[in-house]
């Protein structure tokens, strides 16, 4: 009860200290760019892969990306949601908000042009409405709090929201055509509001000026701080469609002046081959001995349902390996966490 009560100070204090600063939002008007994927998709990791980067580099500061794992490895609950908002069969597939591309490899050369001549043209737009926030990551816990702020900067009609997500720039995983260690950037990962698509900010006519907040948490325990960003979008819904108003991000956060700094990197923890159907190689890269070492599987809903070592691991590289045992098919997460609390963690699939 006393860690619970806790935490939800922490939350308070963090909550205060983001409320307590103004948030200046832009007068920009960026749009979203989506590719649907999958990591068992060889084109994805192929023609699509070259696609995306370039897209990325043509558009940097202008757009907002997301690498949306609509099925395979990387998949979230959010990912899921989205990339059944905008729709589309196949993979891959680029968006330009809610718009289908219809990019194939005989027509990226063309289909470049034409986006980053899209991205041009709205960035010189006066926006109907924008979003920006302030975050603060609590380097202990992991836990990112969130406050973004909307506002109309033209009169508006219409059903709109505001979400707030966790994007990982970049992080290594398998993806078919790329290998076991394929540098992913811009996947989408989390949702911070209850709603994946964020929470009502108007509805009806919008006068010019209106201002909304909406606050959001999640927890980022385990992923590497230095990769992530935030990630605030306007939706309009029309029907039963969330149709995407503009879009912002940022990659700074905050420390809560309680929690001091956040620790440094302890380990690096692999696994591969990342589907398990009989065995896989668990690779440990520490800086230095953790003489209090855990390494466990948990399952979908976090419960630790085995521990594969537990004890001192020596600084340097250490192999251990990973059974497929009695374990049902599913998803699960690889965890090694230290004596300090501090976690990597990896997504295993167990056939």
């Amino acid at each position: 009860m006393k860690k619970f009560a806790s935490a939800i100070l922490l939350m308070a204090v963090s909550m205060w200290q983001l409320a307590a600063q103004e948030i200046n939002v832009p007068a920009t008007q960026r749009l979203l760019i989506t590719k649907r994927t999958a990591s068992w998709c060889p084109n994805c990791g192929g023609w699509g892969w070259a696609f995306f980067r370039q897209v990325i580099d043509d558009n940097k500061n202008k757009a907002v990306f997301f690498a949306d794992h609509y099925d395979g490895l990387h998949t979230t609950p959010t990912s899921i949601a989205i990339a059944n908002n905008f729709g589309g069969v196949g993979q891959p597939v680029f968006f330009v908000n809610n718009q289908n591309q219809n990019v194939n490899s005989s027509n990226t050369a063309s289909a470049r042009v034409n986006i980053q001549t899209q991205v041009n043209t709205a960035f010189a737009t006066q926006p109907v409405v924008q979003s920006a926030h302030r975050a603060i990551l609590n380097g202990t816990t992991g836990a990112i709090t969130v406050q973004a702020k909307a506002r109309f900067f033209q009169a508006a009609s219409g059903e709109f929201y505001l979400g707030i997500y966790l994007v990982r720039k970049e992080f290594v995983g398998f993806q078919s055509g790329q290998g076991s260690n394929a540098e992913h950037k811009e996947v989408l990962w989390g949702h911070l509001t209850p709603n994946v698509f964020g929470e009502l900010i108007a509805n009806g006519n919008v006068p010019a000026g209106t201002e909304a907040t909406v606050n959001g948490q999640i927890s980022a325990a385990g992923l590497d701080y230095s990769k992530l960003r935030i990630v605030t979008i306007i939706w309009r819904k029309s029907g039963a469609v969330y149709q995407v108003v503009n879009a912002n991000e940022e990659d700074s956060f905050q420390q809560p002046s309680a929690a001091g700094e956040t620790p440094g990197k302890a380990s690096h923890l692999q696994v591969w081959p990342n589907v398990i159907t009989e065995s896989a190689t668990v690779e440990i890269t520490a800086q230095d001995a953790l003489p209090h070492a855990r390494l466990e599987l948990l399952d979908a809903t976090g419960k630790v349902v085995y521990t594969l070592h537990t004890g001192s691991i020596a600084a340097g590289k250490q192999q251990f390996t990973l059974y497929n045992g009695t374990q049902p098919a599913g998803m699960y997460v690889l965890r090694l966490q230290d004596a300090a609390g501090r976690a990597e963690a990896v997504r295993v699939i167990v056939r």
